[in-house]
Order: C-alpha cells, then sequence, then structure tokens
C-alpha cells in the first residue's frame, strides 16, 4: 500500500515539475520583454518611441520596456531580470548606447528605476488614449526628466500622482 502511495505522489510531483518547466518555456518562445504599443494614431506620434520597444524587447536582460518619445527627445524605461540587478549600470549604457545609434537626431534619456517606469507607463496610457497634445507630453517628459535627477519638487510630485 505504502508503495502505491509512493508512486502516486511521485508522479504527482513530476507532472507538476513538467506543468511549470512547460509554461517557462512557451514564456521564452514569445519573448520575455512586456512592452505596450502605444497607438502611432495617438496625438502624438509614438513611431520612434516603439521603434526602441521592439529593439529593447530583443535584448533578454531586459524583462519590460516603457518609452515615450517628443520630436526631439526619447525617454525608454525598462526593467531587467532579477539576476542581472548587479550590473544594471552596465545594462543602461548598452541601452543608451544602442539607442544613440538607431536615433541620433533625439536625446536619449534611459532609466531603470521602477518609480519612473510606472509613471512612463501612466503617461503611454494618456497618449494612447489621445488625452495628450504635444504641449502637455513635453511637460510631463521635463518632470520625469526631473523625478529622474531627484530635482522633483514636492509640488511636481504632488501635480505628477493626482493626474
Amino acid at each position: 500500500m505504502h508503495q502505491k502511495l509512493r508512486l502516486v505522489i511521485f508522479f504527482f510531483l513530476v507532472l507538476t515539475l513538467l506543468v511549470g518547466c512547460t509554461a517557462n518555456e512557451d514564456e521564452k518562445k514569445n519573448g520575455s520583454a512586456n512592452l505596450t504599443n502605444v497607438s502611432v494614431q495617438a496625438k502624438v506620434d509614438q513611431t520612434i518611441s516603439e521603434k526602441a520597444k521592439e529593439e529593447l524587447a530583443k535584448m533578454k536582460e531586459i524583462t519590460e520596456v516603457r518609452a515615450i518619445n517628443t520630436e526631439e527627445e526619447l525617454l525608454v524605461g525598462f526593467d531587467v531580470k532579477q539576476m542581472k540587478r548587479l550590473k544594471i549600470k552596465s545594462i543602461e549604457a548598452k541601452v543608451e548606447k544602442k539607442l544613440k545609434k538607431l536615433f541620433p537626431d533625439h536625446k536619449i534619456y534611459v532609466y531603470s528605476d521602477r518609480k519612473i517606469l510606472i509613471e512612463a507607463e501612466d503617461i503611454e496610457a494618456k497618449v494612447q488614449d489621445g488625452s495628450f497634445d504635444k504641449k502637455k507630453l513635453t511637460k510631463e517628459i521635463d518632470t520625469l526628466k526631473d523625478l529622474m535627477k531627484g530635482q522633483t519638487t514636492h509640488k511636481d510630485m504632488h501635480e505628477l500622482f493626482s493626474n
């Protein structure tokens, strides 16, 4: 009786392991980076940011990419796999170099801070739904750049998070 019970338990453990590994393989096949495509039909053309996200999604270290652009600037935020966190500065440099080569006419800003990534996601959503015009987008990007530098005032933070 104990031998049958052990066999059944062993079978379920093997089955669980196989199902777990299969789910992980599907994620690798579909690409591991989480991206959101912002419609190029929005009031502000986001073609540059879409191309940047597609390029960075190909990098194996990156798990999530957000990008916003104006006519002159490109802000790109990304998150990396947990095991790659120790190399974040070198990954940022690699990303910045790649983007400067792809988009030489744009001023490139790269960040890997989770808080800024969340703010960029909110801005992407507002651009996609058409609630931002070029002027408002430029203002939001300037606020994000200040946040990146750590120079955002309490008033700016309240304004940023209350929208």
